[in-house]
């Protein structure tokens, strides 16, 4: 048995589900999943375990929230850095370099601070393309405010992109008004 492969047991249930979640994205259909539990309980290596099941068909980026990064839009932003091309993930970072930075100059104006998630989450699906994707988005009790924000707006584009989100959280970190 595989270090992995450990993980699942006592967990078909939550194996086939998710299972089947994947199988359906291959079918243009969408979703997203949150796989939360206690700190330590095995949540990212049961995930971890299922994306080495998966044949070529999909695209994975798997990124995680660490406590002590706020970067604005960090989570998501690393799902950029991901891609082949750095182009797209060069206009985003130019994008929050321009909103975030001390100065500000009469350029800066082409850029809307409000538009700006729509913008990440354009950037993030034209990463993704067409084809089957899955965004592994570990540990968000951590990820930053801004990325959490636009997390529906990216959860809604699996009505029409065959694209899986799947989102581990720690149960024990999370506060009962904490975003995610």
């Amino acid at each position: 048995m595989s270090d992995r492969s450990k993980h699942f047991v006592g967990r078909e249930r939550e194996r086939n589900l998710l299972r089947s979640l994947f199988d359906e994205t291959s079918q243009d259909k969408g979703a997203i999943c949150f796989v939360s539990g206690e700190g330590g309980s095995g949540k990212t290596c049961f995930v971890e375990g299922l994306l080495d099941e998966l044949d070529s068909t999909f695209s994975v980026f798997q990124t995680h929230s660490l406590p002590e990064d706020t970067t604005p839009f960090g989570l998501l932003g690393s799902i950029l850095k991901l891609c082949p091309g750095g182009q797209r993930f060069s206009t985003v970072k130019r994008i929050l370099k321009l909103l975030y930075s001390k100065t500000r100059t009469v350029a800066d104006e082409e850029f809307d601070p409000k538009n700006l998630g729509r913008i990440i989450v354009d950037a993030v699906c034209e990463v993704t393309g067409d084809s089957p994707s899955i965004l592994f988005l570990d540990d968000i009790q951590w990820a930053d405010p801004s990325s959490l924000e636009v997390l529906p707006l990216l959860a809604s584009e699996t009505s029409t992109k065959p694209m899986v989100i799947v989102a581990t959280c720690n149960e024990d970190e999370l506060t009962r008004h904490h975003p995610a």
